[in-house]
């Protein structure tokens, strides 16, 4: 299956909306905190966008989360110990 080039355009488009409105998330909402340990990221780029209902596709703000790298890995690992201990 080829992709046209302007569905290759589009989804940069998306792509670009997306991390513009993670920026404006980390930047503007969180003040450069994380939600998790409630440490101060200078520069916000440290810090990561969690999905907290685990669908990377469900971007509204009420489903993402930031968090910097250490508690967002955490967090995954969690998850998939649940994950893991049902199977």
């Amino acid at each position: 299956m080829r992709i046209t080039t302007s569905a290759t355009s589009e989804h940069r488009k998306t792509n670009k909306r997306l991390r513009n409105k993670y920026m404006y998330i980390k930047k503007y909402v969180s003040n450069g905190r994380c939600s998790c340990c409630d440490g101060i990221y200078d520069p916000i780029d440290e810090l990561q966008i969690h999905h907290i209902d685990g669908n990377f596709r469900n971007n509204s703000k009420s489903n993402l989360s930031v968090m910097c790298g250490v508690c967002h890995e955490y967090i995954h690992s969690i998850e998939n110990r649940k994950i893991r201990e049902e199977i």
